[in-house]
């Protein structure tokens, strides 16, 4: 086991055959949104978290650019993402959202982040596989299942994995 940022401190010889994370998720907060703008509940909330921010997504762009060197042919590259198809995050309902109950999203996104993030999965040589949500696997009791589902973003390395030993 490791303790490092990014891929900093994993030696290079280092390599695997499935890499599993959970990034930050939101690219910024939205300054005008009523509850997590730049308010002191923002910044208490947030600070330093890790977890809540990837400030134009840097960390995932180190993540994607250092990963392909520790990843056996065809192996799996398998991080969460929150909205992978929406450029805005509401903590409201849909009929909620834009009115005073939240006026604006509290996350606001260039473009959807799989857009993005399939640009650096091409730009580092994996493949982009395929996306899928948890929502299947979330039971009628789970403690998930208010939430909106969770997306893994699967991504490859070319190549056939060398035959396992027995």
């Amino acid at each position: 086991m490791h303790l490092s940022d990014n891929f900093d401190s994993i030696p290079a010889v280092e390599t695997f055959d499935l890499v599993v994370g959970n990034p930050p998720w939101y690219y910024a907060d939205n300054s005008a949104h009523r509850l997590l703008g730049s308010t002191r509940l923002a910044r208490t909330l947030h600070q330093g978290r890790l977890c809540a921010i990837d400030a134009g997504w840097k960390i995932h762009e180190r993540f994607y650019a250092n990963v392909v060197d520790h990843l056996n042919p065809g192996a799996l590259v398998c991080p969460y993402v929150q909205a992978p198809f929406d450029a805005q995050l509401w903590f409201s309902p849909p009929r909620w959202r834009g009115t005073i109950v939240e006026p604006k999203p509290y996350n606001v996104r260039p473009e959807p982040p799989l857009e993005t993030f399939r640009r650096m999965i091409a730009s580092c040589g994996l493949e982009y596989v395929a996306t899928v949500d948890d929502a299947p696997l979330r039971s009628r009791f789970s403690f998930l299942r208010p939430f909106p589902p969770m997306w893994i973003v699967i991504s490859r390395k070319p190549g056939v994995p060398p035959p396992r030993a027995g």
